[in-house]
């Protein structure tokens, strides 16, 4: 099974939703850097929220989660934990 994965470049976050693509009616989407708004890390480490600049709001995880995209990888590396996700997808924004 496919997870979500995210890779970038210096302008832009491409998603490839894979298995979610069926569920989500979207099989990969691009967002600018500067779309990415918010990235929330809940208090217990549950899920992240990532908040775009038109108000989306993703729930993900490394792991799974109810209602939330397992992440598989971010830029060819794969997260330890929500908080180690949290990291690298901070570091996608601008």
């Amino acid at each position: 099974m496919a997870n979500v994965v995210v890779t970038s470049d210096s302008t832009s976050i491409l998603v490839e939703f894979n298995d979610a693509s069926s569920v989500l009616a979207m099989k990969r989407g691009a967002w600018r850097r500067a779309d990415i708004v918010n990235i929330n890390l809940r208090s217990d480490e549950s899920i992240i929220e990532v908040i775009t600049s038109i108000g989306q709001t993703w729930l993900v995880s490394y792991n799974s989660v109810v209602g939330a995209l397992i992440i598989d990888s971010v830029n060819g590396v794969a997260p330890t934990s929500n908080a180690d996700l949290f990291t690298k997808l901070r570091a996608l924004m601008v």
